[in-house]
């Protein structure tokens, strides 16, 4: 059996009228997130974008073991996410599946909701948002600050470009890019689920996308505190509007 905490962590949202670019006083930051928005598939295809679907394989890493697993995830993003992950040695017949909405969260069966606890809620609400960010458009609304942090003083991403980013729907999060600004990686602090504790968390993306009007990468990995806890490669993906 999937244990919870396993669970989670492999379950971790008047067009006509808009300019091909958001009309802005830009910051410096804003105007390397319109570059990076250029690399990444252009205006017009990121700001459409409200649902994103994607189906893949997984690796869990927890408690010295690897378990492989499937899924399939669904998310708006900033406003709710589903995913369904399942053992590949079981196969889609023991599918779990999560929901996460700004209202709570809760394990979905055949037979109902059970409503999760709310540290596990605030963490995967975290975790999910970081799908929000990885499209760059929701970066340039209202309400989101923008920032050019100093560089990192422990040298661990020298030569990339760093934007911090502060959502009023996401934990603040840097994000790295590399020399022609595609997004390579993001970092932020999240609640621990099962405690008062927080984790340090790392994402990277990898250079190969999926097919498709945005560039999405067919892969991802996660890292907690430094140890590698999660990797995903995708087999399909949708972005909708």
């Amino acid at each position: 059996m999937i244990g919870r905490r396993t669970f989670l962590l492999a379950a971790g949202s008047a067009a006509a009228l808009l300019p091909t670019r958001p009309a802005l006083a830009a910051s410096g930051a804003e105007w390397r997130i319109k570059e990076a928005m250029e690399h990444a598939g252009g205006w017009r295809a990121l700001e459409r974008v409200n649902l994103l679907k994607w189906q893949g394989r997984g690796v869990v890493y927890a408690a010295g073991r690897q378990l492989d697993i499937g899924v399939s995830t669904t998310v708006a993003p900033f406003e709710w996410a589903k995913s369904d992950s399942w053992l590949l040695s079981q196969g889609p017949s023991a599918t779990r599946s999560m929901l996460i909405t700004r209202d709570g969260g809760w394990e979905v069966t055949p037979t109902g909701r059970t409503p999760l606890a709310p540290g596990i809620v605030a963490h995967e609400r975290d975790q999910f948002a970081i799908y929000g960010m990885m499209l760059l458009a929701p970066l340039l609304k209202p309400r989101v600050v923008l920032r050019s942090p100093p560089k990192d003083e422990h040298g661990r991403d020298r030569g990339y470009r760093r934007i911090e980013v502060l959502h009023p729907r996401a934990p603040r999060t840097t994000l790295l890019f590399d020399g022609d600004w595609r997004l390579y990686g993001a970092e932020n602090v999240v609640p621990e689920p099962e405690g008062e504790g927080k984790i340090a968390q790392r994402f990277l993306f990898s250079s190969e996308t999926m097919p498709g009007p945005i560039r999405w990468p067919k892969r991802m990995s996660i890292e907690h505190d430094g140890r590698l806890v999660f990797q995903l490669e995708l087999s399909s993906f949708e972005a909708l509007g």
